[in-house]
């Protein structure tokens, strides 16, 4: 009996032995601190904030309290959120841990930012875009608004002879705007000639005319939401 004793603790040892090492992954946080943190047996993605560059791959720098949506229905809310667009992860803070999410596990998220301004993203299953690209709901109409994010590299073109220029590449965060009408997404485009040519003829002269008149240039956000809202309102006019 005590042999059987014997070798069940030790048994019973090298179980909660293995589990302790399953549940604790060591993972770069968004903050640029090592962190021990609980996520079963699934490594988390790497990333460290201090880059040679500057800029940033996260939509928001700081922490935003916000809301998650899985593909499996549930719903967390009251969560600190920061989303990394060069790795399609969204960061979280749950007490005193940070832990991930794929974009690919992610039905919808939000949050109101630092500007008081309510941003919601969701997956393109709902568009049937590319796969696992993130958008962001801006209007939500018959005629609704995304924006989907992008980032690119811009070299450092220091000249170390002269001494000038810059010294580090830098990060920037790009949207393009698309549309989405009768279950199709199109992109609009940063031109007020091209965007005239995808409107169907029924809207065509009455959205020219608003377009010149408001001096809409298709090159910041604000002349998107005009566009768009321009539409909606002809719709419920002509319809």
């Amino acid at each position: 009996m005590l042999f059987i004793y014997g070798d069940m603790k030790i048994l019973w040892l090298l179980i909660l032995v293995l589990f302790t090492i399953n549940e604790r992954v060591s993972a770069q946080n968004p903050d640029g601190q090592m962190s021990e943190i609980t996520f079963g047996s699934r490594a988390i993605t790497q990333f460290n904030e201090e880059l040679p560059a500057e800029g940033s791959y996260f939509i928001s720098d700081e922490w935003q309290n916000g809301w998650i949506k899985l593909n499996s229905g549930e719903i967390f809310k009251n969560i600190l959120l920061k989303y990394n667009l060069d790795q399609s992860v969204l960061f979280f803070k749950q007490k005193s841990a940070v832990r991930t999410f794929s974009v690919k596990k992610l039905e919808a998220f939000g949050w109101e930012n630092e500007d008081k301004k309510t941003q919601e993203f969701i997956n393109n299953k709902e568009l049937r875009a590319l796969q696992n690209q993130l958008y962001e709901l801006i209007i939500k109409e018959d005629i609704s608004l995304y924006a989907r994010y992008s980032t690119k590299i811009i070299k450092s073109d220091y000249n170390e002879v002269l001494a000038v220029g810059d010294k580090l590449d830098k990060i920037v965060i790009e949207k393009t705007y698309y549309y989405f009408f009768k279950n199709k997404l199109t992109l609009i485009p940063n031109s007020r000639k091209k965007v005239l040519e995808s409107i169907a003829a029924k809207y065509h002269a009455d959205l020219a005319k608003y377009m010149k008149e408001e001096r809409l240039k298709f090159k910041e956000e604000s002349d998107f939401v005009s566009f768009v809202t321009k539409w909606n309102q002809l719709i419920i006019d002509k319809d």
